[in-house]
């Protein structure tokens, strides 16, 4: 069975968010701890949902190789 990626919007507030946006790239491999939230919706009379991570930890694991 081959791996196949999720994507999950991670949300972090405040200085620690910005700070640590300056140090991280589109394919670096991280790991994060928090909270899910789940949201839901009404647009233009379409139901929509929403699962996020609320992160109040995170670790750099691996950069890209090609960087």
């Amino acid at each position: 069975m081959e791996d196949c990626p999720n994507f999950i919007d991670c949300t972090m507030f405040g200085t620690r968010g910005e700070g640590i946006s300056k140090h991280m790239a589109k394919g670096d491999k991280i790991a994060v701890d928090g909270k899910l939230r789940f949201s839901q919706w009404e647009k233009d009379g379409q139901h929509r949902t929403k699962l996020e991570v609320i992160v109040e930890d995170i670790e750099l694991m691996a950069r890209r190789r090609d960087q």
